[in-house]
């Protein structure tokens, strides 16, 4: 099967269009990874959102983003069981941004009064959830620490308890301390 638009062509207008032409297309790539009707099962949906990301996606760093990673945030949850992967494809992009909660990560039910996080169930998605949540919280003076960091720095020692030691746990840690 052979793309309707050509690749070559998708990565040039990424390139030059601004952080909303490539958020948007981050939404897209969700509104796949979602769309039950397409009718493939999730991994051949994230298949698919993999090799379009990794072929046209720009490579220049110099685009990389707040817009463009609050975008990329929740797209690992969108992925399902493919968080880990979807993790690392996504990890150069990445940037801090203002993240307020969870729910920008995609973890948190909005309709769970207790807000419990959802999605992470295995020690490879805890550390997962660890490194994209390192990678997009800031540290600098006034960076804005999300709602809920503590539970899932929690949760993420409650699936592995290695991971409490990791400079990466500490250094979010000691965020929700301020």
């Amino acid at each position: 099967m052979s793309a309707p638009v050509d690749l070559n062509s998708t990565q040039q207008m990424l390139r030059m269009g601004d952080d909303i032409v490539r958020a948007g297309a981050v939404e897209a790539l969700k509104d796949v990874l979602k769309d039950k009707a397409l009718g493939m099962d999730l991994d051949a949906r994230f298949a698919l959102v993999r090799s379009i990301f990794q072929e046209a996606w720009p490579r220049e760093r110099t685009l990389n983003s707040p817009t463009v990673s609050e975008a990329l945030a929740d797209l690992p949850a969108a992925s399902g069981n493919h968080f880990e992967a979807a993790t690392e494809m996504i990890f150069p992009y990445l940037v801090p941004f203002d993240c307020w909660s969870l729910y920008d990560y995609g973890i948190w039910r909005t309709s769970d009064p207790g807000h419990s996080i959802y999605g992470i169930e295995t020690a490879r998605q805890a550390e997962a959830l660890l490194t994209l949540m390192d990678r997009t919280i800031g540290n600098q003076e006034g960076a804005i620490i999300p709602n809920g960091l503590d539970q899932a720095l929690e949760h993420i020692r409650s699936l592995q308890g290695a991971l409490e030691t990791d400079g990466r746990y500490q250094r979010l840690s000691t965020l929700t301390r301020r």
